[in-house]
């Protein structure tokens, strides 16, 4: 079995060799280091590159975290969904913060806000603090 250090330069070596083959092999590495990053980031805690976060909202109380993963993966790769529940009742307040690249979070905050969902009008907006 592989340790993680090991995985990460077999991994490294192949997307070297793919890269290097065309152009449309370094775009599709691309996307697969993206894919990876976030992989590694989700998966151990591992922040392989910036992360931005946006405050989502006057979102409807039955949103859930996947869908809103869902809805705000158009825009770019999202680390971490974090719906903010009240801590008695768990039950949602209304709002979430989402960590993003940083080009899919300003993606996010020019096309989502004012994004209907559930009969709700979204305010997306920049959060205070990055992840």
């Amino acid at each position: 079995m592989l340790g993680l250090g090991a995985a990460a330069l077999v991994v490294g070596a192949l997307v070297g060799w793919l890269a290097g083959r065309s152009a449309w092999a370094a775009a599709l590495v691309g996307g697969a280091g993206t894919w990876l990053a976030g992989v590694l980031a989700a998966r151990w805690g591992l922040r392989t590159m910036p992360v931005k976060s946006i405050y989502v909202g006057n979102l409807p109380y039955q949103a859930r975290e996947g869908e809103l993963r869902n809805i705000f993966e158009r825009c770019g790769f999202v680390y971490r969904v974090r719906l903010i529940r009240d801590p008695k009742t768990r039950k949602s307040k209304g709002y979430a913060f989402i960590d993003m690249d940083p080009d899919g979070a300003a993606r996010a905050l020019e096309e989502m806000d004012g994004f209907m969902l559930q009969g709700r009008k979204l305010k997306v907006g920049r959060a205070e603090r990055d992840a």
